[in-house]
């Protein structure tokens, strides 16, 4: 009897809300500079009046949209002036919004009322969730009136303009006139986001040089899901990235895990990234400046290889133990040195590492054939699997294959400051190291 009672209180307080909290939102929107709209409504039921109001809306994940914050009104719609008298409506990871007059100047009678914010998307493949997650209404005798805000709604971003990173004249091409804009700009010592090809936050020749090779030859940017786009270079019949990946989303769209502490990081099993501190010995203060990702990239455990969602950009994959070989042997090594394990060939190692003033002085960095490949490979360091902690920036690059040796082990390889050769073994996935992307054939 009890449950019975219950059951029909909880069915009689759903259909009698005094005030129902409704969301709208459009089911895709496009990113980059077009402006959408998402609205909420409040449907006051007879005969309440309103005054005083608060509620959140929830946005996840917050960082993938652009609010324009103010309590503006519908954009169908103008007779909306209560959207003009909210005292506190911020993004930080949700809206909260705000409307407090028991004065008697302010009244919202029953009826529905509706606010709209207008809001940029991202560039980023993806879904974003917007949801009431809290709500407080009172009438004027301070009477708390019941609410409904269960509603929620989804949209996808989407990207529909193939050619929006260096189409400077916006035709929706890349072309020589996109090569003068950006050659000029250069010249003017000007910046703008859509013509910095390669993300490093400066306009120079490199980012001319991206541009002339994809207009001339039609290679697709390795650019990743955050937007992020990388320099390749040719080695042989491979095409490669030549910086490490620092992406933090699966090609789904979906948060690669990232913020363990040492002891989480040890005992994970799962896919995660890491950043290297700043603070983490000399390296890392002299050369990483804010943030050792823009330099060196992210380190990777090796779950995230093997996670299918896939970290690569599209068309582009991380390399099989088999691939690191012919690029070994492309550059000298012999057939039966690249099968074998440990530190092996001459100075394949000197060749494919990069960037002297990142390396530590010895004999990786002094041999005659250093950076020669441009293949640039850094001293990332590692993130330990014994006690989490990150180590051996200027000292290490190490960057994992796709190939396993079993469920908690992958081939791996390694560049040494002391040692001209490359080493091939095989690591625990805990372990932490760069990755770099080969272009599928």
């Amino acid at each position: 009897m009890n449950k019975l009672l219950l059951l029909l209180s909880l069915l009689s307080f759903g259909w009698n809300q005094d005030v129902i909290l409704t969301l709208n939102c459009p089911e895709e929107v496009t990113s980059g500079s077009d402006i959408n709209w998402f609205t909420f409504y409040i449907d006051i039921q007879e005969p309440n009046i309103v005054a005083f109001m608060e509620f959140d809306i929830s946005i996840n994940p917050y960082e993938n949209i652009d609010i324009d914050i103010y309590s503006g009104t519908s954009p169908n719609d103008t007779n909306n002036p209560f959207c003009e008298n909210f005292l506190n409506c911020y993004l930080d990871e949700s809206l909260s919004c705000q409307l407090d007059d028991f004065g008697g100047t302010f009244m919202l009678g029953s009826g529905v009322h509706s606010c709209s914010y207008a809001f940029l998307a991202a560039e980023i493949n993806s879904e974003v969730t917007f949801s009431f997650t809290d709500a407080n209404f009172m009438d004027f005798d301070t009477n708390i009136l019941d609410v409904s805000y269960t509603d929620t709604c989804s949209f996808l971003i989407v990207n529909d303009n193939e050619y929006n990173l260096g189409d400077l004249n916006d035709d929706g091409e890349l072309n020589i006139l996109d090569i003068v804009i950006l050659a000029n700009m250069v010249l003017a010592d000007e910046y703008d986001e859509i013509a910095d090809m390669n993300g490093d936050g400066e306009l120079n020749i490199l980012d001319l040089v991206i541009m002339v090779n994809l207009i001339l030859d039609g290679e697709p940017v390795c650019e990743d899901i955050d937007g992020n786009v990388y320099e390749t270079i040719q080695i042989g019949d491979q095409l490669w990235m030549a910086e490490n990946l620092k992406v933090t989303h699966y090609n789904d769209g979906s948060e690669i895990p990232t913020g363990y502490s040492d002891s989480e990081w040890a005992v994970l099993g799962t896919g995660a990234y890491a950043v290297y501190p700043t603070d983490e010995g000399y390296a890392s203060q002299t050369t990483c400046g804010d943030d050792c990702a823009d330099i060196y990239g992210n380190l990777y455990n090796g779950f995230v290889v093997y996670d299918v969602r896939g970290v690569c950009s599209d068309g582009w994959h991380v390399p099989a133990d088999e691939e690191f070989m012919e690029l070994e042997m492309y550059l000298g090594m012999s057939e039966s040195e690249a099968n074998d394990t440990g530190y092996r060939g001459y100075n394949e190692g000197s060749k494919l590492a990069g960037n002297s003033g990142l390396w530590n002085d010895g004999n990786l960095e002094n041999n005659s054939s250093f950076g020669t490949s441009d293949f640039s490979a850094f001293p990332a360091g590692y993130r330990n699997s014994g006690n989490g902690n990150c180590l051996n920036m200027g000292e290490y690059g190490a960057f994992w294959s796709s190939s396993e040796s079993n469920s908690n082990v992958a081939w791996r390889r390694l560049l040494k400051w002391d040692h001209r050769e490359v080493s091939r073994t095989t690591q625990y996935k805990i372990l932490g190291y760069s990755i770099r992307c080969i272009k599928d054939e």
